[in-house]
């Protein structure tokens, strides 16, 4: 599922969708978040995402199930992950998470917003002579990236809940489910 463009996706093998709207659409939420407007930093982030998500995403639907329909599996990025897991459930086929980076900041990959951190590990990452050892997050780490996650799904519940209930799928996506699957337990 990507955003439109002129890419070739005529490949028999592999089925790439592209959404009914363009990366500038997101711009629209950033100024004003449903949700969070009143908060400050990753937290009103978050809900900017959830409003994409939300909004523009999840209302997809219907376009999404009909391209996936004869799939063996979804494959898709963070963004419009709450979709294809309930498009997974819906026809029964895997879902596979694809993420660019880690979704903990590591020494590897730090958190971006960490502009310094995030520059020089870019820099070390072209020298070949400089070793680089991938590092977990730590438990501050994943007790941050747990809290923003229960934030996402807290400010997209009524909108998942519609989809689920539209989509006609029982049971609709608890937090603790989806904190399963993003552990790598299925429940």
């Amino acid at each position: 599922l990507v955003p439109s463009s002129n890419t070739d996706t005529t490949n028999n093998n592999l089925r790439v969708h592209e959404w009914p709207f363009t990366q500038y659409d997101f711009y629209k939420y950033a100024a004003n978040p449903t949700k969070g407007g009143d908060l400050d930093g990753r937290l009103r982030f978050v809900a900017i995402v959830a409003d994409v998500i939300g909004e523009l995403v999840l209302p997809s639907w219907k376009l999404v199930l009909d391209a996936a329909k004869d799939c063996n599996v979804v494959i898709t990025s963070a963004l419009a992950r709450s979709l294809s897991f309930a498009l997974s459930a819906k026809l029964k086929i895997p879902s596979v998470l694809i993420h660019l980076q880690p979704l903990v900041p590591t020494k590897l990959f730090p958190q971006s917003s960490n502009q310094d951190n995030f520059i020089e590990t870019l820099l070390k990452l072209d020298k070949s002579d400089v070793e680089i050892i991938p590092e977990t997050g730590s438990e501050d780490n994943l007790e941050s990236y747990w809290m923003l996650e229960q934030h996402q799904h807290d400010f997209l519940e009524e909108r998942l809940d519609k989809m689920y209930e539209e989509m006609e799928i029982e049971p609709k996506m608890t937090f603790e489910a989806l904190k399963q699957i993003l552990s790598g337990n299925d429940p």
